[in-house]
């Protein structure tokens, strides 16, 4: 075998990368997640004071990161005494 001919015999590896999306979270997954009531999801999202939500049709999803980030935003202290 010549190498044009190997060449087309082989397919060439993918170079493109497929994004997967970061999971979605429910106000039910959410309340389990950090631990609190459903009812204070709730309180939260009318209240405008939760982490950031996003609509899927007529579902309110949170995403993982958005998440994280709004944890990491109310983190009470970080353990050194004031001076």
């Amino acid at each position: 075998m010549n190498p044009s001919t190997a060449a087309r015999a082989a397919p060439a590896a993918a170079t493109a990368t497929v994004a997967v999306p970061a999971a979605l979270l429910s106000a039910e997954d959410l309340a389990q997640y950090v631990d609190v009531p459903l009812a204070t999801v709730y309180a939260w999202n009318s209240r405008g004071i939760g982490p950031r939500r996003v609509r899927v049709g007529r579902y309110v999803r949170y995403r993982t990161s958005d998440v994280e980030r709004w944890l990491d935003a109310h983190v009470a202290g970080d353990g050194v005494p004031a001076a």
